[in-house]
């Protein structure tokens, strides 16, 4: 009857030649693994080392040399531009036929890194301030799986403000760890800085019990005693002190308390 011309092309190469395994295959990579910048030249050496070799050759979308002598050819790219590129050196000997490939890695710099608020509004001391760094079209990148062609990443940094970050400058370097096989030193590319902006509260709005801005206890009597609490509040939040009256004398004058007191309220916001 008739036969499937892909099944009969299948049975005759089982037929003329065996196949072997790479770790079997004799064949030798110089390097086995490259790490190459997008665009700039490629080179891997394949060398056998049967002596029973009768053809050998680079199969690739990009470099290949078809068949040629042994004992050794050689994979050339001026220029690698292919991401998904996987080239293949093999073998043909008397009795089988087998071929290896080296591990390209094509890795490409950020086009930008920049560094910005996530919320916009002034830092709050105390309060969490989030920061995200975006890398713009860098590669490889690795997440759950390996992603070998260029995409867009983001980083968060989240950090509790003090009074002194005020005018404190923050950067995000976005660094490119290739391995062994990897440039040295480490492709790096820095955002420009972000300034923390934590002022002063210019906008305190100061108020007291009445009509008086000082307090004073003249002629106390044990009716003065107890918790006097002062709030200081802006569109930010509020802020609360508190200073405790003890009666120990006959006269107590409260005014330079307060009047410290304010500045502790003030300089807190």
């Amino acid at each position: 009857g008739s036969r499937d011309p892909f099944s009969f092309f299948f049975l005759l190469l089982i037929k003329t030649c065996s196949f072997v395994s790479a770790d079997s295959c004799p064949l030798i990579l110089t390097p086995p693994k490259i790490v190459v910048k997008f665009g700039d030249p490629a080179t891997v050496n394949c060398s056998t080392s049967a002596s029973d070799a009768d053809l050998m050759g680079w199969e690739s979308t990009v470099g290949g040399t078809g068949v040629v002598k042994p004992p050794a050819v050689t994979w050339r790219v001026k220029k690698l531009e292919q991401w998904t590129i996987k080239p293949k050196c093999f073998v043909t000997t008397e009795h089988e036929q087998c071929h290896v490939m080296p591990e390209v890695t094509l890795y490409k710099t950020p086009d930008m890194v920049s560094i910005s608020a996530m919320n916009p509004g002034p830092m709050v001391e105390g309060k969490d301030f989030s920061l995200i760094c975006n890398i713009s079209n860098a590669a490889p990148q690795t997440i759950n799986t390996t992603i070998v062609t260029p995409l867009n990443v983001s980083s968060t940094l989240r950090i509790t403000p003090r009074r002194g970050f005020d005018k404190s400058y923050f950067k995000c370097i976005a660094e490119l760890h290739l391995g062994p096989y990897g440039p040295r030193p480490v492709p790096t590319m820095t955002s420009l800085p972000y300034i923390a902006d934590f002022p002063s509260a210019v906008n305190v709005i100061e108020t007291t019990w009445g009509r008086y801005r000082n307090i004073s206890i003249i002629g106390a009597t044990s009716t003065n005693d107890g918790v006097y609490i002062c709030n200081a509040t802006n569109d930010i939040g509020t802020v609360t002190r508190s200073v405790t009256v003890i009666m120990e004398s006959k006269m107590f004058i409260f005014t330079h308390k307060l009047h410290l007191w304010l500045q502790e309220v003030r300089s807190a916001l």
